[in-house]
């Protein structure tokens, strides 16, 4: 039911009416007045999440996060006022309230936090939504160091400012309701240096309410938004804190404990004390490895190891100490190992992660130094090659989060990480050219060969650096595995050109040039954040690949999960449409085997005529339906196969090329557009008209894109 919009002259009966709701308890009353009229609000951008911890806090509106619930909109009383928070500003945005029961919804939140008939709302620094509350509120300009006589303030939590705070606390103290709102992940984007806990000033203040603006992301409940249902009270921390000696085997309740829980030692101020104390003495029993791992239900060690992380992300890097979790994984540096100091050179024209040969000890700082009178540009130092977090996962093979990336800010800067690492200077994209020596002390040297700078008589002593990872190198590929799968390689050369080969051929297919502006990355571990490999930067697969990734006769043998991978990383949007973003990929493995490894299509295993043929039965065994053929990636790629058996690889080179010259406003945007210009465009390159084959596989493209082709010969396959 949506909710008619309030008259000033029915604001007073209206409060009254809901206030008698008041006779309830106070935690179903509250809810009640926030959700009278109100079935769904509108989804705002991509919202972010509130983090509620505070025993008078609690989840007004929830969203799905990891497969739990996280608030999207909280609220808590704070000495005699009450505050509402909003996991996105547009929420303040009049646009955004005309959608679904948005504006209901605000509306209840100013009831609810004026606590009387008769309110005065103040709006700060939003003229538009001042006029847009005008017709149903007694309205005014506000400023947060001046409230007047308002009972309610509506402020963007940006526009809060440290000086407003004493003002603003006192206001609520005394009984005045605050309605703010932020989109912390963003803020957190656009401030990457600071913490969103204690520097966003907002914050400063709600969280003596017992809840922050927090850095995560929730996702809609419904197509259009946010439907109202009530909150688990596992969405406070506090309460899922007294659960966790809780025996029960619910999975999904264990998993918002956890959740729940680790988002609030994630975005608390360190000087909280309304939760944090509480954790005081939960301490690990255990460290997680590949042969014991610590499962979900271990809700004391998952907490307090990911207590012990967020802790060292707010240590200084000269406090640091190793981690014990560090001898196992990514490995310890002997002892006697040497540090050295190197200078390196950095090419400001390549953006990314620069390898450096180097090495940081576990919980010792390294010394990193600029040219003097150097503007740094946001360059940083990493310490670890392992990006990827595993929060998520039921069980864990290491520690979730073991890799550190510290902004360079002066011309003398130290870095540290309590596990370790390879060293890395990183270089964002769009910045001035140049070439500057970057100086990097107490370090210890990797195996770290590089194609044609180094030579296979020079690695010979190379590979004994003491190091525990190192790195082969190309400026097409970079591959990062432990030392001990280096120590007896002899002929990194051979290997490397192997793998420039694999590299030629993805940019030979995709059209583009050999020469990268960075060079890809592929980085094995115990453990990754999702599936058995991954792509992007860097490639992560897991530790069965040691070996494979450092043997040249394995490599052209055929890996299709590898180069599987690095077709992801080369694909394109406009010729990928909805169900082939694991087709489409596969070109490129087949490519691959078919110029590097030697393995054509007509006789690898998943694209010969059987294997195709096999597929297209089933397909037809299903009535040709096409999400079917979306849903079976190896049933789609025989279509594109059989274009591949009949006209060569020319084609699709030739065609997707094409499309990297296309400009903007030639590009398809949507599905339809991106099936119609492939039609179109493949059909046009080899001179005939397809449309009989794609009817043959089913593909629905639109009438229009088959009559610009009638004046080309027909063509398709008996399957």
């Amino acid at each position: 039911m949506r909710i008619i919009p309030f008259t000033k002259s029915c604001v007073c009966i209206t409060l009254a009416l809901l206030f008698l709701i008041a006779a309830r308890s106070q935690a179903t009353s509250d809810l009640d007045l926030f959700y009278k009229n109100v079935e769904e609000i509108t989804v705002c951008g991509s919202p972010g999440t509130i983090s509620v911890f505070g025993p008078e806090a609690f989840a007004v509106i929830a969203g799905n996060a990891d497969n739990v619930s996280a608030p999207l909109v909280a609220a808590a009383t704070y000495g005699k006022g009450r505050i509402v928070v909003f996991g996105h500003d547009g929420y303040l945005n009049p646009d955004h309230l005309n959608k679904a029961d948005t504006r209901a919804f605000l509306n209840n939140c100013m009831i609810w936090s004026s606590k009387s008939p008769a309110s005065k709302v103040g709006i700060c620094h939003n003229l538009a939504l001042l006029e847009s509350l005008n017709s149903e509120f007694d309205v005014c300009d506000a400023m947060p160091d001046n409230t007047g006589n308002c009972n309610v303030l509506i402020i963007n939590s940006y526009d809060i400012k440290a000086n407003d705070l004493p003002t603003l606390e006192q206001f609520i103290l005394n009984g005045g309701g605050l309605i703010t709102a932020a989109t912390g992940w963003g803020w957190q984007q656009l401030h990457p240096d600071l913490k969103l806990a204690t520097d966003l000033p907002a914050n400063c203040l709600l969280a003596k309410a017992g809840l922050v603006i927090a850095d995560g992301f929730v996702e809609p409940t419904s197509n259009n938004g946010f439907l109202i249902s009530t909150p688990s009270e596992r969405l406070n921390a506090s309460n899922a804190l007294d659960q966790i000696d809780n025996k029960s085997n619910n999975r999904p309740q264990i998993q918002q404990i956890c959740y729940t829980i680790v988002e609030a030692i994630r975005n608390l101020p360190e000087s909280d004390q309304l939760f944090l104390p509480r954790l005081s003495n939960l301490n690990a029993t255990c460290y997680p490895t590949l042969q014991a791992t610590v499962a979900l239900n271990d809700l004391h060690n998952r907490i307090a190891l990911s207590q012990e992380l967020i802790r060292l992300r707010n240590t200084p890097a000269n406090k640091i100490q190793a981690h014990p979790a560090a001898a196992t994984f990514p490995g310890n540096v002997a002892d006697d190992a040497q540090t050295v100091t190197k200078t390196i050179t950095i090419d400001l024209t390549t953006p990314r992660w620069h390898s450096t040969g180097l090495y940081a000890r576990p919980g010792e700082p390294i010394h990193i130094s600029l040219p003097d009178g150097f503007n740094t540009r946001q360059i940083k130092v990493r310490i670890g090659c392992h990006t990827d977090t595993i929060w998520q996962h039921d069980k864990w093979a290491r520690m979730p989060e073991i890799s550190t990336s510290t902004l360079l800010k002066d011309n003398n800067n130290i870095a540290a990480n309590a596990f370790g690492g390879l060293i890395y200077i990183e270089v964002p994209g769009r910045i001035a050219g140049g070439k500057i020596d970057i100086t990097i002390s107490n370090a210890v040297q990797a195996p770290y060969f590089v194609l044609g700078q180094t030579t296979n008589q020079q690695w010979q002593q190379i590979r004994q650096n003491p190091a525990p990872w190192g790195e082969l190198a190309t400026d097409k590929v970079i591959i990062s595995v432990p030392s001990d799968y280096l120590r007896n390689l002899n002929d990194p050369e051979a290997l490397m050109h192997t793998w420039d080969k694999v590299l030629d051929a993805c940019a030979e297919l995709a059209g583009i040039s050999p020469n990268r502006p960075s060079p890809e990355r592929i980085v094995p571990d115990v453990q990754i954040s999702v599936g058995y490999m991954h792509s992007g930067y860097p490639i992560m697969t897991h530790s069965d690949q040691y070996e494979i990734l450092v043997n040249k006769d394995k490599l052209l043998a055929g890996q299709w999960g590898l180069y599987h991978e690095l077709g992801h990383n080369h694909q394109n949007p406009d010729w990928t449409f909805a169900g082939t973003g694991e087709v489409t990929v596969n070109l490129f493995t087949l490519y691959v085997y078919d110029k590097v490894c030697s393995i054509p299509p007509l006789v690898c295993d998943r694209s010969n005529k059987k294997f195709i043929a096999d597929n297209f039965a089933a397909f037809v065994k299903h009535n040709k339906d096409f999400s079917y053929w979306q849903d079976e990636p190896f049933v789609a790629l025989g279509m594109y196969m059989q274009l591949q058996h009949e006209f060569g690889w020319q084609p699709f080179r030739n065609v997707f090329t094409q499309y990297l010259a296309l400009p903007q406003n030639q590009r398809p945007r949507t599905d339809q557009q991106k099936m119609d210009q492939w039609l179109i465009r493949f059909s046009r390159e080899i001179g005939h008209n397809l449309s009989p084959f794609f009817d043959t596989w089913n593909i629905p493209v639109s009438t229009q894109a088959k009559e610009s082709l009638k004046d080309l010969p027909d063509w398709t396959v008996t399957t």
